[in-house]
């Protein structure tokens, strides 16, 4: 049994898990988490999650992420079939590896730009599977049937793509993220009117030179920042003076497979808020190892399978967690959200 298993019972067997006290000293979770300390650039900061003791490494590199995974070829995304539909897409794995999908993931092209709204380990097959996905490109639905691989979305918008799971929902969150994006165009010196598109794509904002250089570099500062620590699986991240979420992996290798886009998914929350907020000190480790503590210790409220990884969405009174767990009950992602009406300083 892994330790992130030992910590979180992968939360499939129990429906709350007892963690130890979080010491204001040293921020430990216990069960196998130390928080580190926090690093703030462009408006966010995150805090690195630190597998206490020998962290379990992958064996053979079985797991690709997403994006290498369409980068390579492995995989291939396709529009459904003859008769097209805006919330599934067809996704076939002809690789040599499980290939990890996570909430919030941007494909570009087919009839409309679409974010994929579940984690999902594909195994390799020779029939394609059926993902769910949400549109991110209202005005377009025309084109051809492949896709590329986007980026990852910001905590913003994923939020809203895998815990409101509603169309409507997500195309107004694109909004708010277009013009955000537009106002820190605005406030560097710069015409905004790229962030309106005729199409409304949230590609809009991620294909921004002035602002994916920004994000870019802030991203670049954080990975080495915490990089420093050994055996980092993750982050716990706030924008704006409050703790917003956190993501988890189940092994440094992944992480660091995944680093880079997520923290460039975190520093883009970061520009929004710059945008809209006054910036405000960051909460203290002590508060993020207890948000991190609340994420994993909330109560089963849905757990569903498909094909071999296991699905569960845990409930807290801070938080809103959702598990992706291997057939063996290894943890391989855990993204948790502030819940709304929470203070944010635990």
């Amino acid at each position: 049994m892994s330790f992130l298993r030992t910590a979180l019972c992968v939360a499939l067997a129990v429906p709350s898990v007892a963690l130890a006290t979080v010491g204001a000293s040293d921020a430990g979770l216990g069960g196998g988490y130390t928080v580190g300390a926090g690093v703030t650039r462009a408006g966010v900061t995150v805090y690195p999650v630190i597998a206490s003791g020998s962290a379990k490494l992958m064996e053979d590199d079985q797991i690709l992420p997403f994006a290498d995974a369409l980068l390579q070829g492995a995989l291939t995304v396709t529009e459904a079939g003859h008769n097209m539909e805006v919330a599934s897409l067809r996704v076939h794995n002809r690789g040599k590896h499980a290939v990890l999908v996570m909430a919030g993931e941007i494909v570009e092209g087919g009839q409309q730009d679409r974010v994929i709204t579940q984690d999902l380990l594909l195994q390799p097959s020779d029939e394609p599977v059926i993902v769910q996905v949400n549109c991110v490109e209202r005005g377009r639905w025309s084109g051809g049937s492949g896709f590329a691989y986007g980026g990852r979305a910001e905590l913003g918008l994923r939020r809203v793509v895998q815990v409101r799971r509603n169309q409507d929902a997500t195309w107004e969150a694109v909004a708010s993220v277009n013009q955000g994006k537009g106002g820190m165009l605005n406030a560097l010196g710069y015409d905004s009117y790229a962030m309106a598109p005729s199409t409304g794509t949230y590609m809009a904002s991620m294909r921004s030179g002035v602002l994916e250089r920004q994000v870019a570099k802030a991203a670049g500062e954080l990975s080495e920042e915490i990089s420093k620590e050994g055996n980092v699986v993750g982050v716990v991240v706030a924008v704006g003076g409050n703790i917003v979420g956190t993501e988890v992996y189940g092994y440094p290798e992944v992480w660091d497979q995944v680093r880079d886009t997520t923290l460039a998914a975190a520093a883009r929350d970061g520009m929004t808020q710059q945008t809209y907020g006054t910036w405000t000190t960051a909460p203290t480790q002590q508060v993020a190892a207890s948000f991190l503590q609340s994420a994993v210790g909330g109560e089963a409220v849905e757990v569903t399978t498909r094909g071999l990884a296991t699905h569960t969405t845990m409930h807290s009174e801070d938080a809103l967690s959702y598990v992706l767990a291997d057939a063996d009950g290894e943890l391989l992602h855990l993204a948790s959200y502030r819940r709304e009406g929470s203070s944010g300083h635990f």
